[in-house]
């Protein structure tokens, strides 16, 4: 899974009812694409876009509970790999190799 996927589905998960806009400024990235992974989201039942009911004029988008069951695994997945990582490196290590990958842009 892309980071850009991970970080979606964890924002709208802790921030049901998030718009476009917001997703795209927290994320950094252009709202064009955005809307293009909430559809593409969307076609996969992971996602759903409602009405927020205090502000017709607004659309907020919420994790299914397909969706929620998918963060629930992604989450998992991190975890493991984040035990992978402290099992194979020392925290120095991991220190070194966190400065390394900063160097690379995004």
């Amino acid at each position: 899974m892309h980071l850009i996927s991970y970080c979606t589905f964890t924002l709208i998960g802790t921030n049901p009812g998030i718009s476009l806009v917001e997703l795209a400024q927290y994320i950094t990235v252009d709202k064009s694409r955005v809307s293009d992974l909430i559809d593409s989201m969307e076609r996969k039942r992971l996602v759903v876009r409602r009405r927020l009911s205090m502000d017709h004029r607004r659309i907020g988008i919420y994790l299914t509970a397909a969706g929620i069951a998918r963060l629930e695994t992604i989450n998992k997945e991190v975890e493991i790999q984040e035990q992978r990582i402290q099992e194979l490196y020392s925290l120095e290590e991991r220190g070194q190799l966190i400065s390394l990958l900063s160097r690379i842009e995004p």
